[in-house]
């Protein structure tokens, strides 16, 4: 409870600075009265819907409950959920309070986490077409259709390599086991009401805008406020305030709206729900509930219901993360860009779900087994607070110390506690089936890459980045993508693949070869000292090592022949033209020595800004917006610790250093009793982020923290629950 006042009360802080007080008045008076109790009313129907939605899930779980009855526990969970973080507190009351109405109400927490789960999908689906939409109208260049499916095909070439070769025939079994059960719980009815309640709820904010919003589309507004509502829907703050006219501020003023009406309007939807969630609790308390204990009827389906769904989640996650955490997009800012991972849905599903489940059921157990891991990240957070606020009254506001940087970060986060999930409810086991996907979606990708290059428009090139030789997949970012494919590598000396364990110098192999086609030098350079360490520490032997460089070179043959000959059968089969721009547009001498003095210029300039402010640096933002105003172009520190040396200081750079000591601090100890191959894994995916933080600024890369989440925390008994030790002490 009292975190979550603190959140909100530090976002309405917040809002103090950002928001232009003195228009608050004038906006207030332009709220249209009239319009407060169409909105109330939508509202209303909105929360009566997911008394609905508990209802039929319920039904279709084996409870047998009466919709009044779960009308009730529905909306005393809600309240309760405002005091308690929202997921976790649901999960509980529906729990305790449920036990009056079924014998099996443990049930009804997993039902609530299903359907936040639906809930979230859906409204992150909303948000995701919203925020493309706002993208193409405001900074025009929309992508090609041609872009698209050549994504679509690559996802559904990943999907297919997957589902037949990375996973094995009991996980493939296990899958369809589930979507076999999900199926009979109504997915599909409960996606349905999601939407339609998400629908209801957006309607409320383009009726309470029409006063204001006169001149913007509908179709802009509606993206505008799916956007709010997915802010809102972050469960740790109170009922969503703050963060709902937080993500209303940033929305409007990234658009050049005035943001104190979004605050204003998301404010008084807040407000309409507060007072909703009242009068159903008023009416409610005015009826009478059937008090006695309803005993399951359907026994086979109760016996198939004995799943643990955190469980089937954190494997479908797996996969899925595995999969679409190789295909970004780049949405533009003010201030550059900024990146959205077709993973990051999932991220967030996955990380909300098991902070819910490890507070109810497993806050006992540890959660990372690397000590002082937390306290390291909570530095961290401290750090990035400390140089936005710094930079905030230096600078100003600024988009990328806003969007990339603190935006960025819950969305790492998101990705830490995804890979704890995998590992904490599957077991390390898990990493090789994580391998296995990357890898063949990478494989994947690269096949139709070859494949089809020639045959595309230089727009559709240009949407995907393929517009030069060097193969960056679809991470649009060829250093992005050896970085990914080096940690992988590193994963890949220590943890063998179930689907490839007789074959494991081709999965080295194949990774180095990835490598070579992005011509990333930082990621040739530092996947080659993996390897040599590898030898060195005999986790590979000279025999592996030797058969992995001929798939390497296997491999980058294989792609050499397939850029210069099948283009060729095909195009005269077809009888098509094409210039062969695969082989012919190289990395020219200049082009390299842009760069290079880009890299070099950037060093030089951050040092020259960290002088002036050694100490407490110079506020998170101020190199960027300093090149904005010198050379109307965004360039970034390319060094991590430059970076937050430059802009935190040596303040910040104290802090992040925690992260650092804790791994060294957890590798001395256990070097004197045995050093464990996750461990060897955690000195590789150290050196690989070192390495390349010298040239890049590496810190934000979701596939880092994913990984580390994997490698860094424990695995849980999952019969020793907090349920289970108070059922055994009382």
């Amino acid at each position: 409870m009292i975190y979550k006042i603190l959140i909100t009360f530090l976002s309405i802080i917040a809002l103090y600075f950002i928001l232009p007080i003195e228009n608050v008045g004038d906006v207030l008076s332009k709220v249209d009265v009239t319009l407060l109790i169409p909105a109330f009313i939508l509202i209303l129907i909105n929360i009566f819907l997911s008394s609905f939605r508990f209802a039929k899930l319920s039904k279709k779980a084996g409870i047998s409950i009466s919709f009044w009855d779960a009308h009730h526990v529905n909306i005393y969970s809600q309240i309760f959920g405002f005091f308690v973080f929202n997921t976790i507190g649901q999960m509980a009351f529906r729990n305790a309070y449920g036990a009056r109405f079924t014998n099996v109400s443990q049930r009804m927490a997993f039902l609530t986490l299903l359907e936040k789960v639906i809930a979230l999908m859906t409204l992150l689906i909303l948000a995701t077409l919203g925020a493309v939409y706002i993208t193409k109208s405001t900074f025009g260049n929309a992508i090609e259709i041609s872009a698209i499916l050549v994504i679509i095909a690559a996802l559904l070439l990943s999907i297919i390599a997957t589902y037949y070769f990375a996973i094995t025939k009991s996980q493939r079994r296990y899958s369809r086991k589930i979507l076999s059960l999900l199926k009979q719980l109504g997915i599909n009815q409960t996606a349905l009401i999601s939407l339609l309640m998400h629908s209801l709820m957006l309607s409320a904010y383009l009726l309470l805008s029409l006063s204001f919003l006169k001149e913007t589309s509908l179709l802009m507004a509606t993206g505008i406020f799916a956007i709010v509502m997915l802010g809102a829907a972050i469960p740790i703050s109170f009922a969503g305030w703050g963060l709902r006219e937080l993500s209303a501020g940033f929305v409007f003023s990234y658009l050049g709206l005035d943001p104190t009406i979004g605050v204003i309007v998301a404010s008084i939807v807040g407000v309409l729900s507060l007072l909703a969630v009242g009068v159903h609790a008023l009416v409610i308390s005015f009826s009478e509930t059937k008090k006695e204990t309803q005993v399951t009827k359907n026994k086979s389906r109760s016996k198939k219901l004995n799943i643990h769904f955190e469980k089937a989640l954190a494997f479908f996650g797996a996969i899925f993360l595995a999969i679409f955490i190789g295909f970004q997009i780049h949405i533009p800012t003010n201030t550059g860009s900024l990146t959205f991972n077709l993973a990051d849905p999932v991220a967030i599903v996955l990380s909300i779900s098991f902070l819910a489940l490890w507070y109810k059921e497993y806050l006992h157990q540890a959660l990372w087994r690397v000590q002082g891991f937390g306290p390291a990240m909570f530095c961290l957070v401290i750090m990035i607070i400390y140089g936005w606020t710094l930079g905030f009254f230096k600078v100003g506001l600024i988009d990328w110390a806003t969007y990339n940087r603190g935006l960025g970060l819950l969305i790492v986060f998101a990705y830490l506690i995804s890979g704890s999930m995998i590992t904490a409810l599957l077991g390390p086991k898990m990493m090789s089936t994580v391998l296995t996907t990357f890898l063949l979606t990478t494989i994947s990708i690269l096949i139709l890459y070859l494949s089809v290059y020639h045959f595309l428009h230089y727009e559709t090139l240009r949407d995907l980045k393929w517009t030069n030789w060097r193969f960056n997949g679809m991470i649009l970012n060829r250093n992005a993508l050896a970085f990914a494919a080096t940690l992988f590598l590193s994963v890949s000396i220590v943890y063998s693949s179930k689907i490839f364990q007789h074959r494991h110098n081709l999965i080295i192999g194949i990774l180095f070869g990835v490598i070579l086609l992005t011509a990333s030098r930082t990621g040739i350079a530092t996947a080659s000292i993996i390897l040599l360490i590898s030898v060195f520490m005999n986790y590979l032997n000279f025999r592996n090592f030797f058969y992995s460089l001929l798939w390497t070179v296997s491999l980058v043959v294989t792609s050499y022949f397939l850029a210069s000959i099948f283009p060729t059968i095909v195009a005269d089969i077809l009888g098509l033209n094409y210039s062969n721009a695969l082989l012919t547009n190289l990395q020219t001498p200049e082009l390299m020595t842009r760069v290079h003095s880009e890299r070099v210029a950037s060093y030089m300039w951050a040092i020259e800004m960290w002088k002036s402010n050694p100490i407490f640096g110079a506020g998170l933002g101020a190199f960027i917006a300093a090149h904005m105003n010198d050379f109307k172009d965004p360039l970034t520190i390319h060094n991590t610790a430059l970076w937050v040396l430059t802009e935190m200081g040596v303040v910040g750079f104290i802090l992040f250093l925690s992260i650092p000591l804790a791994f060294l601090s957890h590798l001395w100890k256990q070097s004197k009793i045995e050093l464990k191959k996750d461990d060897f894994a955690l000195i590789l995916i150290g050196i690989t982020f070192t390495l390349f933080s010298q040239t890049h600024d590496m810190l934000y890369q979701r596939v880092f923290w994913f990984l580390l989440g994997m490698l860094v925390t424990n695995t849980f008994i999952m019969n020793d629950t907090l349920a289970s030790r108070f059922k055994h002490v009382s």
